[in-house]
């Protein structure tokens, strides 16, 4: 186990590598990073097994080093969130065809894909025109389906 200040473990140059390891973070995400032994309750149960899908190659590596700072308690878990998100694939805008063939590839009518998204049936039949274009939630939920099939959010 590592004591609550991460500090004592670290040498001078192990202090002065995750001081340049911290200012590359910061440049390359826009996160700021905390001290060392700046951070409080550190140990939380995360689940190692996920595979986080980043951004590129060098984001990946990053982030997982990142998640070691995190466990031994250099940086704390709002940072690690603000970093996940940052690393994250964005999602991109779908069309209209692009939802309705997400649709008829799964086999549905609009209503029934209307219930799988948890939204009304009038809303998928706008997307699908054009008149209004998914956001948010939904629209995560539409790159899943598309990515993985609609299996994957039944």
């Amino acid at each position: 186990m590592f004591p609550k200040s991460a500090r004592a473990n670290l040498t001078k140059s192990d202090l002065d590598w995750y001081l340049e390891f911290a200012a590359t973070l910061e440049r390359l995400t826009e996160v700021k990073l905390k001290e060392p032994g700046e951070t409080k309750g550190w140990k939380e149960n995360r689940d190692m097994t996920q595979t986080r899908r980043c951004r590129s190659d060098p984001l990946r590596s990053l982030h997982s080093v990142a998640e070691d700072l995190y466990d031994v308690g250099v940086i704390d878990k709002t940072t690690m969130r603000d970093f996940d998100l940052a690393c994250l694939t964005p999602v991109e805008a779908l069309g209209p065809e692009a939802i309705k063939q997400i649709r008829e590839k799964a086999h549905m009518s609009q209503a029934t894909f209307a219930l799988a998204l948890n939204v009304t049936t009038v809303l998928v039949s706008k997307w699908e025109r054009g008149e209004v274009r998914p956001s948010g939630p939904s629209l995560k939920l539409l790159a899943l389906a598309n990515s993985k099939g609609v299996e994957a959010i039944l």
